[in-house]
């Protein structure tokens, strides 16, 4: 009996857990159970939310008094100008005067086009035609890339841009400079004055116009002073002579870079 009573005790133990543990299980269970109620809540509070705010963002807003925005309106550029300023420019590259001239309005400002001194003060053909000159006789070549129009009221502004070369430099193997930009005012099919442009100097100023200054103002300082309009060297003079001397010494100073002498 006493072992028979052993074994009995022995196997209720192993079927009936502690009571304790058995306890701490199921407040363990209901905690996590807990627990992921509140998760899952939070998660469900944050959608809401979420929602809720787009909604607020997107919905129309029937009290707002801000008026609808209009389409801004754009004035086309006339596609005329554009032939006019390109003929212009091709016929100004080529010295061509005559040509150059029959798209130039009769009062039409050319100032902007023509690099003289302050004490020249060019008419449109006179200027220009001075200005064609020195262009020819020094070697400056205008290589033009494109035409951009832009109305601007009633006149089109249309800016040129292109590369260039000056005083001979292709012949001295160098340039071109690129980055050159011109602006043409073309009215009732006109060229009528010029803009800002721009001339980029930052390569050919120190390779090729003041190397040259300072050769022909130490070789024949009598002729620069006729070529130049003062002593600083920084523009050049417009006039006949000034011209014919600009010709004949670029000349003479490619022969010298390459390896001749000044004076042939």
């Amino acid at each position: 009996m006493t072992e028979l009573k052993e074994v009995f005790e022995m196997t209720t133990n192993q079927i009936d857990p502690d009571q304790d543990a058995w306890t701490e299980q199921e407040r363990r269970q209901r905690r996590t159970a807990h627990t992921r109620k509140v998760g899952a809540y939070a998660v469900a509070v944050a959608i809401c939310a979420a929602a809720l705010a787009l909604f607020v963002a997107t919905r129309p807003n029937d009290d707002s008094t801000t008026p609808a925005v209009e389409p801004s309106t754009v004035i086309p550029a006339d596609p005329l100008a554009l032939k006019i300023a390109d003929g212009f420019f091709r016929a100004y590259g080529a010295h061509d005067l005559a040509r150059a001239m029959t798209y130039v309005a009769d009062d039409a400002d050319l100032t902007g086009l023509i690099g003289a001194d302050g004490a020249f003060t060019p008419g449109s053909r006179k200027g220009l035609r001075l200005q064609l000159a020195w262009n020819e006789a020094t070697g400056n070549e205008q290589i033009l890339h494109s035409c951009r129009a832009t109305a601007v009221g009633s006149e089109t502004v249309v800016r040129c841009t292109y590369d260039w070369q000056g005083l001979r430099s292709d012949e001295m193997g160098l340039g071109p400079y690129r980055g050159a930009s011109l602006d043409l005012i073309v009215r009732d099919g006109k060229i009528a004055g010029t803009g800002p442009g721009s001339l980029p100097i930052d390569r050919f100023s120190p390779q090729v116009w003041e190397p040259f200054a300072g050769w022909v103002s130490s070789t024949y300082p009598k002729d620069a002073a006729v070529m130049y309009s003062d002593g600083s060297f920084s523009n050049f003079r417009l006039s006949e002579r000034s011209i014919r001397l600009w010709a004949e010494h670029t000349r003479q100073y490619v022969k010298h870079v390459n390896g001749g002498t000044p004076g042939t």
